[in-house]
């Protein structure tokens, strides 16, 4: 170790407290760097297992006749290819609804079967054409006695509607109440499996035969589906699938590119990588951007420190390179500490953080039947990230030090002993306004020229205060932007369910009875795509997509395709809604189609998008083959209460108008017995209550009867907001304390400094009350000078988000509470910090601080 660097190591052995702070603010930064990279691999590897259970374990599905089945099974890129045949559809016997007898079975070989069956079952994958697995909860459902080893006979056939004419429409998937069943075989199979609610079967049906692939031909025009494993995972696998498809020329497929992602073989259109990377990249932008400020800031802090020395080692023959390379020491010897510790920490943090959250979106039910019990969120730290966080750890403490090593090398003998890069002031300067001593007091006027006598300290100081107020302000935004564009809101209603509109009144008068339903309402709505361009072929409007008609803060909201949402609502609530807002409800009956507009689209802030330019104002579009021109003839204010305003997501343009004008004017070409009639349900019990109106439909066979809970998708929209509160204020938390210590570690370092200063204060007969009352005012000036340039600039970077990356949906709004919090937070930390930083110095003694620093 060469001279030069020993007196480093001795400087930051000396210094131990601004050591240890720049320390554990190197710590902070590595940690949320490590919590980054840790978090994104965890979460791949989450979805790599997710997908793994509920797609299936295969790499693409392909669709191949028989020569191209033999040569994928012939490629030796290829480790096993299954065989999905056409999927079969049955109608059990019993004395159960139709909807829980009636469904489509699942026809695969061996080796898909192995691919397609993730969790747990019971017995043995059929083989053969002539076995079958089964769903438990079928069994269950239908009151059978179905065990493993009987045989069991299934009436085959095929599943239809019939149209007006009569003609027959075949379907399979879902049950439709008016469907059609005819028999075309009775199959009897040997049950082999009974399953446990197996993710990637359970969307074709509840039972799954096997296929005996030996002597099975493939029909000319139904190629069957090739499901295959490669031999080899990596960051290569989607072009060897890609260069496979183009080999054998097969011309539909389906590449598991959400699975592929996770290996890295990254697809442009991969949800994965288009949602992650980019906020990967924009969070490790923004922690970078924070450390660097706050180990700048010590590190210049310890640059005025050892002016002195360095320029001592200047005069002996140090060169610049030796003087810039201290600086570069230090930051290395604080690394070699830091990162290991804010690695480990960081593991630690993120790895409780993840099992909360992983636990939250797996029993949330929002991941295709994936459960606790078949997939757990692990913490997974793989060498490709440790590297990474290396990396760009080491390369935020090199650019925190780059500007001071910089300093350090220009560092002459003179100036080093004259302290003239310390100060560098003229006695005018420091002249102090007549008006800081009448409203401040002596104490203030000194104050005010402790502030211009300390130069670069005072410069260091009031640009870390600042800094840090616009790095907090901007990234509060950011974040406040980043959850209010994914805010994912509320259903109003729990359940949704549908009867054509003749039975529509009976439908309605069984509702009534059932105790646990809450209220309940018409749903129908029309959703539109809004375009610039009128086109009424297309029913497109470009009255409302006009900029002319958007307030200042939505000019730009129609730059992205928006949707459009006509609500035909009950006739009671809709006039309810428009007496609420002033509005003469009867003009919207008769002859002629108009709706008002909800003048709001975030459902968040009171913000109007519209202005009165709208009203008066068609638009166009076709139903049923017919022109429609609807008038938009009033605006109505959100009202969060009312679950009419609450129908439709936001970032959605809002339209209603009362059920029956738009059944009279718009759907003149379609009878009752063909028009769907919505209802939204409100109730606490929903599965209770779901189970009771398909209980209704099945009992009272209502003709295109359905129901759906929506509750579970609610659940899975809880989730996700949860999910993105953790992450969003466990950042903006660990921003605070990033900006908080730099402050700190700051002042408190100039403070000690300054320990010569004060020392001839107190010599010349400052008093305890007069020097605490300078102290504090020194907090006031360092606070108000910083904020006035802090908080303009974050007002400005704020805005610049809003334009430039945050959603057109919300316009920017001036949070004054934060800001005043803000300011407060300033002053307080400023003032506690000074006055710990001066009560260590309070026990000094006059004569020898002053002998020390003579010497």
């Amino acid at each position: 170790m060469n001279i030069v660097n020993k007196l480093t190591f001795r400087h930051l052995k000396e210094n131990k407290g601004r050591t240890v702070i720049t320390t554990l603010g190197i710590c902070v930064s590595v940690a949320m760097i490590t919590a980054v990279f840790v978090a994104a691999a965890s979460f791949l590897n989450l979805f790599a297992d997710i997908d793994f259970l509920s797609s299936g374990h295969r790499h693409a599905i392909l669709e191949v006749d028989s020569a191209q089945l033999q040569q994928l099974m012939d490629d030796d890129r290829i480790e096993r290819v299954g065989v999905r045949a056409e999927v079969e559809s049955y109608q059990i016997e019993g004395d159960k609804s139709k909807s829980a007898r009636t469904g489509d079975i699942y026809v695969g070989d061996k080796i898909n079967l192995e691919q397609m069956f993730t969790i747990g079952y019971d017995g043995t994958i059929p083989q053969h054409s002539n076995e079958i697995a089964v769903e438990e909860k079928f069994i269950e459902r239908n009151n059978l006695d179905w065990k493993i080893g009987d045989t069991v006979t299934i009436p085959l056939g095929m599943r239809y509607l019939l149209d007006e004419s009569g003609e027959k429409s075949y379907i399979g998937g879902g049950y439709f109440s008016d469907e059609q069943f005819e028999v075309t075989e009775i199959g009897e199979y040997k049950i082999t499996a009974i399953l446990h609610e197996n993710p990637p079967t359970r969307i074709y049906g509840s039972i799954i035969r096997g296929l005996d692939l030996d002597g099975y031909v493939i029909p000319d025009d139904e190629p069957v589906s090739a499901t295959i494993e490669l031999k080899e995972v990596n960051h290569d696998s989607l072009k060897v699938i890609k260069s496979i498809i183009s080999d054998y020329n097969i011309q539909e497929y389906n590449i598991n590119s959400e699975y592929l992602t996770t290996m890295f073989a990254i697809d442009e259109n991969s949800v994965t990588a288009m949602s992650l990377l980019p906020l990967v990249i924009i969070i490790l932008a923004i922690i970078m951007l924070a450390s660097v400020v706050l180990i700048y800031n010590s590190f210049g802090m310890s640059l005025s420190e050892r002016v002195r020395y360095l320029g001592m080692l200047a005069s002996v023959g140090a060169t610049k390179k030796q003087k810039r390379a201290s600086v570069y020491y230090e930051g290395f010897i604080l690394g070699v500490i830091g990162i290991p510790v804010g690695i480990v920490a960081g593991i630690v943090g993120i790895g409780i953080t993840l099992k909360a959250v992983g636990a939250q979106i797996i029993d949330s039910g929002m991941l295709n039947g994936v459960s606790s019990e078949n997939v757990q969120m692990s913490v997974t730290v793989p060498i490709w990230a440790i590297i990474a966080i290396v990396i760009f750890s080491a390369l935020t403490i090199f650019i925190s030090a780059v500007i001071p090593a910089r300093k350090a090398s220009s560092i002459t003998p003179i100036d080093a002993i004259r302290q003239r890069q310390e100060i560098k002031i003229k006695a005018k300067k420091v002249k102090s306004s007549k008006l800081v001593r009448k409203v401040f007091g002596y104490e203030g006027e000194l104050a005010n020229k402790n502030l211009k006598r300390n130069g670069r300290k005072s410069r260091v100081i009031t640009a870390s205060i600042a800094l840090s107020v616009i790095l907090f302000l901007s990234c509060n935004y950011f974040c406040q932007m980043f959850t209010m564009a994914a805010n994912v809101g509320s259903m109003q209603y729990q359940i949704q369910t549908t009867v054509l509109l003749d039975k529509a009144e009976e439908f309605c008068k069984q509702l009534e009875d059932v105790a646990d339903i809450d209220d309940y309402y018409c749903v129908n709505n029309d959703f539109f795509e809004l375009s610039e361009d009128a086109d009424k072929e297309n029913g497109v409007a470009q009255s409302i997509t006009n900029a002319d008609y958007t307030t200042n803060g939505y000019s730009k909201f129609f730059d992205s395709k928006r949707m459009m949402v006509i609500n035909y609502v009950d006739d009671e609530d809709f006039n309810r809604l428009c007496e609420s807002n002033g509005i003469d409800y009867k003009k919207y009956y008769g002859n002629t189609a108009r709706a008002v507009v909800l003048n709001n689209v975030n459902h968040e802030t009171d913000s109007e998008i519209f202005n009165e330019k709208l009203l008066g104002t068609t638009y166009h579009y076709t139903y049923a083959a017919e022109p429609i021109d609807i008038e938009l003839s009033d605006f109505v204010k959100y009202d969060s209460k009312n679950y009419i305003c609450n129908l439709n997501p936001s970032n959605c343009i809002s339209l209603y108008m009362p059920f029956s004008t738009a059944r009279a004017i718009l759907n003149e070409g379609y009878s009752n017995k063909d028009f769907l009639y919505l209802i939204g349900v409100e109730t606490d019990k929903h599965a209770e209550v779901t189970e009771h109106i398909q209980k209704i439909i099945d009992e009272n066979d209502f003709s295109g009867g359905y129901v759906s809970d929506y509750v579970e998708q609610m659940k899975s929209m809880n989730v996700i907001a949860f999910v993105l509160q953790v992450f969003v204020y466990g950042f903006i938390a660990l921003i605070s304390l990033i900006t908080i210590a730099n402050i700190i570690n700051t002042i408190s370092t100039g403070i000690a400094m300054r320990r010569k200063e004060f020392a001839m204060l107190k010599s010349v007969g400052t008093t305890p009350k007069g020097f605490r009352k300078m102290v504090m005012l020194e907090s006031v000036f360092y606070g108000l000078k910083a904020l006035v340039f802090a908080l303009p600039i974050s007002v400005l970077i704020s805005v610049i988000m809003n334009k430039t990356v945050g959603s057109t949906s919300i316009p920017f709004e001036f949070d004054w509470k934060l800001y005043l919090g803000v300011i407060l937070a300033v002053f307080v930390i400023v003032g506690l910090s000074m006055l710990y930083s001066v009560s260590k110095l309070k026990h000094d003694s006059i004569i020898e601080t002053l002998k020390e620093e003579i010497s």
